[in-house]
């Protein structure tokens, strides 16, 4: 049964029975593109049954969690949707995670079984030795001819690593499903299906659990935001990693539910994406450091770009300069449209705000989606306060989360219920609204460092700093970066006796890309006799960040 808010009409259905509405309307449209492999939605349908059957032979069931590993190739698309055919839970986790930060995913999300790359796999497996590991590789999503050439020249230094590991390969991981019947499809949406990862009113990393019914709200949302009525066909370069809010909700399951050919990029390159421009894409998401590296990009022969509907900007604040010389780039490549930035947070899916269509003002984050309300309020409160005036900012609609998992506390903290009932999702972010229902993003209320479109949480960065036999204490910030636009400085006091200076720069960088996701390194080291306080006894972040 739908129910309806003003504007659209959300069907109380699975993530899958979105997509599988969209094969049976375009069954033979590219549903991906990959590698020079294209698959039509009526094949793309059959891979995702067949990862399903896949996962129940391995004893997944509804309700279980499986963690999916993996960069934006066809396999992760596959097992999504697989995961939510079953009724079972998608834990959409960075490849690139530390061990410590697999065993904590693994742990604190409960998942049974985790797939990955190869060249993942030893890491994962180590970190997780309790669980299932399925592995696959980039060459297992391309076309028959095209393997042994890709696995020569890109896969082969990862056999010797990985052939002692008791793993199951993709190849016997969807051949054991052969044979098996599914179950009936979900007929509601509000269940858990999704969780995604972010930091909470505490910095501290929080599993966030999204229902389908948020995925799709999202999804026909953006569709009703941005003029997709008519998208088959349309082409989605999906390069933020479906890991990210983001990347899942908009580069992957809103492009899928509208019927659009979703051109797959793994990992992020100037070169790479530059390549998939000359290919006539209909939208681009993106964070402000991958337009700044298209701007420094060396082009030999500019794209056109005249086939683009929509180029969007999120995950970060658009500096206006950035913004002016991005949109000077497409209107030189003939494209019609400008950069249009947006807001939103993990915990209501991916973006919830947007300015309109050449009506964009300065500095400014746009106006709701449809469906969505967004309040500035004194913090802590769901008290609004007046135009022009810093409040924190409060969203509301079908896109938020379900809660934290398995942290009630936090959950209390940040939905709150006003008096008529409604859920208030407590941003912690800063902003205000002027007369004309405009918002503005001013800053956050908690402490989290976003360099290069990720969220990066500095309490947990000190944590695992001040392990380091050679450091008494520590506290990192973010500095202005005109490539990350923000990049990690690691403040150190080291102990006593010990010298600062380049080998214990060396020593300490080597501990932390033993312990630290590559996206979330310090990017530079300060060593300090004492750490800057405030008159009130606390560390003076802003001393640290000059």
């Amino acid at each position: 049964m739908a129910h309806t808010m003003p504007g659209i009409s959300y069907p109380d259905c699975s993530m899958y029975a979105l997509v599988q509405q969209a094969a049976e309307k375009y069954p033979e449209t590219a549903a991906w593109e990959f590698e020079g492999n294209r698959v039509s939605y009526r094949r793309f349908m059959q891979r995702i049954d067949a990862a399903a059957r896949a996962l129940l032979a391995l004893g997944l069931r509804s309700g279980d969690r499986v963690m999916l590993a993996l960069p934006n190739c066809p396999q992760a698309a596959e097992l999504f949707y697989a995961a939510d055919r079953i009724g079972a839970v998608a834990n959409m986790v960075h490849p690139l995670s530390s061990a410590g930060e697999f065993r904590r995913y693994a742990a604190l999300s409960g998942s049974r079984i985790a797939v990955t790359l190869d060249s993942f796999a030893p890491r994962l497996c180590a970190a997780c030795p309790d669980i299932t590991v399925v592995t696959t590789r980039i060459s297992d999503a391309l076309p028959l001819l095209l393997r042994p050439f890709y696995r020569i020249l890109q896969e082969t230094k990862y056999r010797r690593r990985t052939k002692k590991l008791f793993v199951i390969h993709w190849k016997h991981f969807l051949h054991g499903g052969r044979g098996i019947a599914l179950p009936p499809l979900r007929e509601h949406g509000d269940a858990p299906a999704v969780i995604l990862y972010s930091g909470g009113t505490t910095g501290i990393t929080k599993a966030i659990l999204h229902s389908a019914s948020a995925f799709n709200a999202a999804g026909l949302q953006t569709m009703a935001a941005n003029d997709f009525d008519h998208a088959r066909g349309h082409r989605m370069i999906a390069v933020l990693p479906n890991f990210h809010g983001f990347g899942l909700g908009i580069g992957f399951h809103a492009a899928f539910i509208h019927g659009c050919t979703v051109m797959l990029l793994p990992r992020f390159s100037s070169t790479a994406l530059m390549r998939l421009l000359h290919r006539s894409p209909s939208y681009i998401t993106g964070v402000p450091t991958m337009f700044e590296a298209l701007l420094r990009a060396p082009v030999r022969r500019g794209p056109n770009l005249a086939s683009l509907r929509g180029v969007y900007s999120g995950g970060d604040s658009l500096p206006s300069d950035l913004k002016a010389r991005f949109d000077a780039f497409l209107a030189a490549h003939g494209a019609s449209v400008e950069l249009r930035e947006g807001y939103g947070a993990t915990e209501c899916v991916a973006a919830c705000c947007l300015s309109p269509v050449g009506k964009a003002r300065p500095g400014s984050i746009g106006i709701p989606f449809p469906d969505m309300r967004i309040r500035v309020c004194t913090p802590g409160t769901e008290d609004p306060l007046p135009p022009g005036e810093d409040g924190e900012l409060c969203i509301s609609g079908p896109t938020v989360m379900l809660g934290y998992l398995n942290d009630p506390e936090e959950t209390a903290q940040t939905l709150h219920k006003d008096d008529d009932g409604t859920v208030w999702l407590h941003t912690g972010d800063i902003g205000r609204m002027d007369a004309d229902g405009f918002f503005y993003f001013r800053g956050r209320l908690r402490r989290m460092i976003v360099t290069s479109g990720y969220n990066v949480y500095p309490r947990e960065l000190e944590h695992i700093l001040a392990a380091h036999p050679k450091v008494s204490a520590v506290c990192t910030v973010g500095v202005p970066d005109p490539y990350r636009i923000r990049r990690i400085r690691a403040c150190i006091v080291p102990t006593d006796g010990v010298r600062p200076g380049p080998e214990l720069e060396a020593e300490i960088a080597a501990y932390a890309a033993e312990n630290i996701a590559r996206y979330a390194l310090p990017r530079e080291y300060v060593f300090l006799p004492e750490l800057p306080r405030t008159r009130l006894g606390k560390i003076d972040y802003r001393k640290l960040e000059a």
